[in-house]
C-alpha cells in the first residue's frame, strides 16, 4: 500500500464537542496517536489537516491548514487531494482510533476502477472518514466548495 497517501483530518473547530477531538486522551494517549501508530508503516506520505497546526506539530508529521476556511472537512479533503504525493488518499477522521487496515486493503483493490470507495456502515449510511478518494474527485469537490455545499 506504499503508493497511497494518508490524511488525518483534525479540523480544529470541534463545535459540538467543545474540545479538539484528536487530542482527547484514550488509554493515556491522544486519539490521533492511535491512528498514527497504526498507519505509519503503510505509506511515506502521511499528513494531518488542522486549522490549529501548532497543537499537532508534536506528532512529527507534516501539518497543513485548509485553503478554504470555515468549510469543514470537505476543505480538508480538497487540500489533501491537491497536495498529496499519490493519486489516491485514505481519508481518516482524527477521532476514530481503531483503523481497520484490512478494510483499507480491501477498498484499495477497487480504487483503480472508481474515483471514491466509501464503506457503507448500516442503514445505507456511508463513512467518508474511512474512505479512499482519487485525485479525479478534486474538481467536483472544488465546485462544491465554491457553491457553498459543505457536506462530505
Amino acid at each position: 500500500m506504499k503508493d497511497i497517501s494518508f490524511v488525518i483530518q483534525a479540523g480544529g473547530k470541534s463545535s459540538r464537542m467543545g474540545t479538539d477531538k484528536g487530542l482527547v486522551k484514550f488509554k493515556s494517549k491522544p486519539l490521533i496517536q492511535f491512528i498514527i501508530d497504526q498507519i505509519q508503516q503503510l505509506s511515506d506520505d502521511i499528513f494531518i489537516i488542522s486549522n490549529s497546526p501548532d497543537k499537532y506539530n508534536k506528532f512529527r508529521l507534516p501539518v497543513f491548514e485548509d485553503e478554504y476556511k470555515n468549510i469543514g472537512p470537505l476543505a480538508g479533503l480538497h487540500f489533501a487531494l491537491s497536495n498529496s504525493k499519490y493519486q489516491n488518499i485514505v481519508n481518516l477522521g482524527c477521532d476514530m482510533p481503531f483503523v481497520n487496515i484490512d478494510l483499507i486493503n480491501f477498498m484499495a483493490k477497487f480504487i483503480s476502477d472508481y474515483d471514491v470507495v466509501i464503506p457503507e456502515i448500516k442503514d445505507g449510511k456511508l463513512e467518508p472518514f474511512m474512505s479512499i478518494y482519487s485525485k479525479n474527485c478534486f474538481s467536483y469537490i472544488e465546485n462544491s466548495i465554491k457553491k457553498n455545499e459543505k457536506r462530505m
